[in-house]
Protein backbone atom coordinates (compact mmCIF):
# COMPACT_ATOMS: atom_id res chain seq x y z
CA UNK A 1 0.00 0.00 0.00
CA UNK A 2 2.69 2.54 0.99
CA UNK A 3 4.47 1.96 -2.59
CA UNK A 4 1.49 2.68 -4.31
CA UNK A 5 0.54 5.57 -2.34
CA UNK A 6 4.31 6.40 -3.68
CA UNK A 7 3.76 5.97 -7.20
CA UNK A 8 0.68 8.16 -7.26
CA UNK A 9 2.58 11.00 -5.35
CA UNK A 10 4.96 10.56 -8.24
CA UNK A 11 6.34 13.96 -9.27
CA UNK A 12 8.82 14.11 -12.05
CA UNK A 13 10.90 16.54 -10.60
CA UNK A 14 10.76 14.68 -7.59
CA UNK A 15 10.18 18.03 -5.47
CA UNK A 16 7.33 15.99 -3.49
CA UNK A 17 8.99 12.86 -2.00
CA UNK A 18 7.71 11.35 1.37
CA UNK A 19 10.99 9.30 1.92
CA UNK A 20 13.01 12.74 1.84
CA UNK A 21 10.29 14.72 3.50
CA UNK A 22 10.66 12.63 6.40
CA UNK A 23 13.84 13.79 7.86
CA UNK A 24 12.77 17.31 7.54
CA UNK A 25 9.84 16.28 9.64
CA UNK A 26 12.03 14.34 12.31
CA UNK A 27 14.62 17.96 12.62
CA UNK A 28 10.93 20.09 12.95
CA UNK A 29 9.28 17.84 15.49
CA UNK A 30 12.27 17.87 17.46
CA UNK A 31 13.08 21.92 17.11
CA UNK A 32 10.05 22.41 18.00
CA UNK A 33 9.76 20.22 21.38
CA UNK A 34 13.39 19.58 22.42
CA UNK A 35 12.17 19.00 26.30
CA UNK A 36 10.00 16.21 24.87
CA UNK A 37 11.14 12.69 22.87
CA UNK A 38 8.85 11.54 20.69
CA UNK A 39 9.23 7.04 20.20
CA UNK A 40 9.57 6.27 16.60
CA UNK A 41 6.14 5.16 16.49
CA UNK A 42 4.55 8.27 16.95
CA UNK A 43 7.20 10.12 14.14
CA UNK A 44 6.03 7.01 11.91
CA UNK A 45 2.46 7.66 12.35
CA UNK A 46 3.17 11.62 12.05
CA UNK A 47 4.54 10.71 8.90
CA UNK A 48 1.76 8.45 7.44
CA UNK A 49 0.09 11.26 8.14
CA UNK A 50 1.42 13.91 6.29
CA UNK A 51 1.80 11.28 3.59
CA UNK A 52 -1.96 10.72 3.42
CA UNK A 53 -2.91 14.24 3.82
CA UNK A 54 -0.20 15.53 0.88
CA UNK A 55 -2.36 13.03 -1.19
CA UNK A 56 -5.66 14.57 -0.82
CA UNK A 57 -4.18 17.90 -1.29
CA UNK A 58 -2.59 16.52 -4.29
CA UNK A 59 -5.39 15.05 -5.86
CA UNK A 60 -8.26 17.62 -4.46
CA UNK A 61 -6.62 20.99 -3.94
CA UNK A 62 -3.65 20.60 -6.76
CA UNK A 63 -4.93 18.17 -9.27
CA UNK A 64 -3.68 19.30 -12.64
CA UNK A 65 -5.99 20.08 -15.43
CA UNK A 66 -6.55 17.05 -17.72
CA UNK A 67 -4.34 18.38 -20.50
CA UNK A 68 -1.86 19.06 -18.29
CA UNK A 69 1.49 16.48 -19.61
CA UNK A 70 3.43 14.34 -17.65
CA UNK A 71 6.49 12.89 -19.40
CA UNK A 72 8.96 10.00 -18.36
CA UNK A 73 12.25 10.32 -20.15
CA UNK A 74 15.68 8.76 -20.01
CA UNK A 75 18.22 10.54 -22.18
CA UNK A 76 21.62 9.47 -21.18
CA UNK A 77 23.08 6.22 -23.04
CA UNK A 78 23.16 2.74 -21.24
CA UNK A 79 19.62 3.59 -19.60
CA UNK A 80 16.50 1.89 -19.53
CA UNK A 81 13.72 1.72 -16.98
CA UNK A 82 10.72 0.46 -16.08
CA UNK A 83 7.55 2.06 -14.75
CA UNK A 84 3.23 1.94 -14.75
CA UNK A 85 0.59 4.18 -16.61
CA UNK A 86 -2.03 5.52 -14.48
CA UNK A 87 -4.01 2.30 -16.30
CA UNK A 88 -1.78 -0.05 -15.15
CA UNK A 89 -0.17 -1.10 -18.13
CA UNK A 90 3.77 -1.84 -18.13
CA UNK A 91 5.77 0.02 -20.05
CA UNK A 92 10.38 -0.27 -20.54
CA UNK A 93 11.60 2.74 -21.96
CA UNK A 94 15.06 2.25 -23.72
CA UNK A 95 18.14 4.38 -23.54
CA UNK A 96 17.48 8.17 -25.33
CA UNK A 97 14.09 7.77 -24.98
CA UNK A 98 10.39 9.78 -24.10
CA UNK A 99 7.13 8.83 -23.35
CA UNK A 100 4.28 11.92 -23.00
CA UNK A 101 0.32 11.91 -22.14
CA UNK A 102 -1.84 13.66 -20.32
CA UNK A 103 -3.44 13.95 -17.21
CA UNK A 104 -6.98 12.67 -19.29
CA UNK A 105 -5.00 9.57 -19.37
CA UNK A 106 -6.48 6.22 -17.84
CA UNK A 107 -9.54 8.91 -17.39
CA UNK A 108 -11.08 9.65 -20.57
CA UNK A 109 -8.30 8.10 -23.58
CA UNK A 110 -5.13 5.93 -23.38
CA UNK A 111 -2.87 7.99 -25.85
CA UNK A 112 0.96 8.51 -25.72
CA UNK A 113 3.65 10.59 -27.49
CA UNK A 114 6.89 8.08 -28.26
CA UNK A 115 10.56 9.18 -28.81
CA UNK A 116 12.68 6.44 -29.07
CA UNK A 117 12.38 2.66 -28.01
CA UNK A 118 9.65 0.96 -25.74
CA UNK A 119 8.33 -2.33 -24.85
CA UNK A 120 4.41 -2.49 -23.37
CA UNK A 121 2.47 -4.73 -22.11
CA UNK A 122 -1.00 -3.27 -22.14
CA UNK A 123 -3.85 -3.81 -19.84
CA UNK A 124 -6.80 -4.67 -21.78
CA UNK A 125 -9.76 -2.21 -21.71
CA UNK A 126 -12.30 -2.40 -24.76
CA UNK A 127 -13.50 0.90 -24.53
CA UNK A 128 -10.39 2.96 -24.58
CA UNK A 129 -8.15 2.02 -26.92
CA UNK A 130 -4.67 2.36 -26.53
CA UNK A 131 -2.70 4.21 -28.72
CA UNK A 132 0.90 5.38 -29.28
CA UNK A 133 1.66 8.18 -31.66
CA UNK A 134 4.98 8.24 -32.99
CA UNK A 135 5.35 11.40 -35.36
CA UNK A 136 2.61 11.21 -37.49
CA UNK A 137 2.16 7.59 -37.87
CA UNK A 138 -0.07 5.69 -34.90
CA UNK A 139 0.24 2.18 -33.30
CA UNK A 140 -3.40 1.26 -31.56
CA UNK A 141 -4.39 -1.94 -29.18
CA UNK A 142 -6.74 -3.31 -27.39
CA UNK A 143 -4.38 -5.34 -25.14
CA UNK A 144 -1.47 -6.82 -25.67
CA UNK A 145 2.37 -6.58 -25.41
CA UNK A 146 4.53 -5.07 -28.56
CA UNK A 147 7.73 -2.88 -29.12
CA UNK A 148 8.20 -0.08 -30.73
CA UNK A 149 11.71 1.48 -31.99
CA UNK A 150 10.60 4.91 -33.45
CA UNK A 151 14.41 6.97 -32.82
CA UNK A 152 14.47 10.40 -34.70
CA UNK A 153 17.84 9.51 -36.07
CA UNK A 154 16.78 6.73 -37.42
CA UNK A 155 15.24 6.13 -41.14
CA UNK A 156 12.44 3.84 -39.89
CA UNK A 157 9.75 2.94 -37.69
CA UNK A 158 9.55 -0.89 -36.64
CA UNK A 159 6.60 -2.16 -34.35
CA UNK A 160 7.24 -5.71 -32.89
CA UNK A 161 4.52 -7.67 -31.90
CA UNK A 162 4.43 -10.43 -29.36
CA UNK A 163 1.04 -10.89 -28.79
CA UNK A 164 -2.31 -10.06 -29.26
CA UNK A 165 -2.93 -7.22 -32.58
CA UNK A 166 -2.02 -4.22 -32.70
CA UNK A 167 -2.92 -1.45 -36.02
CA UNK A 168 -0.21 0.61 -37.49
CA UNK A 169 -1.78 3.55 -39.61
CA UNK A 170 0.62 5.57 -41.31
CA UNK A 171 -1.29 8.64 -39.91
CA UNK A 172 -2.85 9.52 -36.56
CA UNK A 173 -5.94 9.57 -38.64
CA UNK A 174 -5.48 6.31 -40.73
CA UNK A 175 -8.67 3.89 -38.73
CA UNK A 176 -7.31 1.47 -41.05
CA UNK A 177 -3.72 0.43 -41.39
CA UNK A 178 -2.40 -2.45 -41.28
CA UNK A 179 -2.98 -5.31 -38.59
CA UNK A 180 -0.26 -7.28 -37.62
CA UNK A 181 -0.28 -10.81 -35.97
CA UNK A 182 2.08 -12.25 -33.22
CA UNK A 183 5.59 -13.19 -34.21
CA UNK A 184 5.29 -10.34 -37.27
CA UNK A 185 7.00 -7.03 -37.41
CA UNK A 186 6.50 -3.78 -39.30
CA UNK A 187 9.05 -1.39 -40.87
CA UNK A 188 7.95 2.05 -41.70
CA UNK A 189 10.43 3.95 -43.70
CA UNK A 190 9.79 7.74 -43.32
CA UNK A 191 11.02 8.94 -45.85
CA UNK A 192 9.12 6.96 -48.79
CA UNK A 193 6.01 5.87 -46.53
CA UNK A 194 6.48 2.18 -47.59
CA UNK A 195 5.60 -0.65 -45.09
CA UNK A 196 7.46 -3.72 -45.05
CA UNK A 197 5.58 -6.80 -42.84
CA UNK A 198 7.67 -10.14 -41.61
CA UNK A 199 7.18 -12.63 -39.71
CA UNK A 200 9.98 -12.45 -36.89
CA UNK A 201 11.73 -14.30 -33.91
CA UNK A 202 10.63 -11.34 -31.24
CA UNK A 203 13.07 -12.25 -28.79
CA UNK A 204 16.43 -10.28 -30.21
CA UNK A 205 14.10 -7.34 -30.66
CA UNK A 206 12.94 -7.15 -26.59
CA UNK A 207 16.06 -8.76 -25.19
CA UNK A 208 17.28 -5.03 -24.36
CA UNK A 209 14.62 -5.03 -21.75
CA UNK A 210 16.10 -7.50 -19.34
CA UNK A 211 19.69 -5.95 -20.33
CA UNK A 212 20.40 -8.57 -22.58
CA UNK A 213 21.79 -8.05 -26.53
CA UNK A 214 20.58 -10.94 -29.08
CA UNK A 215 21.54 -10.76 -32.26
CA UNK A 216 20.28 -13.04 -34.86
CA UNK A 217 21.22 -12.22 -38.62
CA UNK A 218 21.70 -8.44 -36.67
CA UNK A 219 23.75 -6.71 -39.80
CA UNK A 220 27.27 -5.44 -38.07
CA UNK A 221 26.43 -1.59 -38.14
CA UNK A 222 23.28 -2.37 -36.50
CA UNK A 223 24.94 -4.33 -33.73
CA UNK A 224 26.92 -1.67 -33.18
CA UNK A 225 24.31 1.02 -32.63
CA UNK A 226 22.43 -1.25 -30.19
CA UNK A 227 25.67 -1.83 -28.56
CA UNK A 228 26.71 2.21 -28.04
CA UNK A 229 23.08 2.56 -26.28
CA UNK A 230 23.06 -0.56 -24.25
CA UNK A 231 26.30 0.78 -22.75
CA UNK A 232 26.64 4.48 -23.39
CA UNK A 233 29.61 4.41 -25.23
CA UNK A 234 30.26 5.61 -28.88
CA UNK A 235 31.59 3.35 -31.78
CA UNK A 236 33.13 4.29 -34.87
CA UNK A 237 34.33 2.52 -37.36
CA UNK A 238 36.69 2.98 -41.17
CA UNK A 239 36.56 -1.24 -41.48
CA UNK A 240 34.19 -1.45 -45.04
CA UNK A 241 34.61 -5.10 -44.72
CA UNK A 242 31.65 -5.35 -42.15
CA UNK A 243 29.32 -3.16 -44.59
CA UNK A 244 27.48 -6.08 -45.54
CA UNK A 245 28.03 -8.62 -42.72
CA UNK A 246 25.79 -9.69 -40.33
CA UNK A 247 26.30 -11.26 -36.53
CA UNK A 248 23.94 -13.79 -34.01
CA UNK A 249 24.97 -14.20 -31.02
CA UNK A 250 22.99 -13.82 -27.71
CA UNK A 251 25.01 -11.71 -24.83
CA UNK A 252 23.99 -11.32 -20.65
CA UNK A 253 23.90 -7.97 -19.27
CA UNK A 254 26.84 -8.95 -16.92
CA UNK A 255 29.31 -9.30 -19.98
CA UNK A 256 31.50 -5.74 -21.22
CA UNK A 257 31.23 -4.14 -24.43
CA UNK A 258 35.10 -5.16 -24.59
CA UNK A 259 34.12 -8.86 -23.89
CA UNK A 260 31.13 -8.69 -26.51
CA UNK A 261 33.50 -7.17 -29.03
CA UNK A 262 35.83 -9.86 -28.27
CA UNK A 263 33.55 -12.43 -29.10
CA UNK A 264 32.49 -10.96 -32.62
CA UNK A 265 36.07 -10.22 -33.32
CA UNK A 266 36.31 -14.06 -33.86
CA UNK A 267 33.96 -14.49 -36.08
CA UNK A 268 34.15 -11.37 -38.44
CA UNK A 269 37.67 -9.83 -40.08
CA UNK A 270 38.16 -6.72 -37.66
CA UNK A 271 40.34 -5.27 -34.69
CA UNK A 272 39.57 -2.89 -31.94
CA UNK A 273 40.95 0.22 -29.82
CA UNK A 274 39.58 2.03 -26.92
CA UNK A 275 39.79 5.45 -26.03
CA UNK A 276 38.13 6.81 -22.54
CA UNK A 277 34.82 5.88 -23.87
CA UNK A 278 34.75 5.45 -27.67
CA UNK A 279 35.48 2.09 -29.33
CA UNK A 280 37.45 2.32 -32.94
CA UNK A 281 36.83 -0.80 -34.82
CA UNK A 282 39.93 -1.42 -37.31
Amino acid sequence: MIEKIKFTTHHPSENYSADKSFPHLKERISASTPKRRLHWWKYAAAAASIAVLFTIWQYGIRQPADNQLQTYEYGAQGEREQFLLPDGSLVWLNAESRLTYTDAFGKKTREATLTGEAYFEVTKDAQRPFRVYINESRVEVLGTVFNIRAYSDEPEIITTLVEGSVRFGKTSSDMLGIILKPEQQLFFYKDSEGVVVRDVDCSPYIAWKDGRLVFRQTPVKEAFVIIEQTFGIKITSTNTLLDNRKITGNFGADETPEQILSVMQELLPFTFEIEADTIIIK
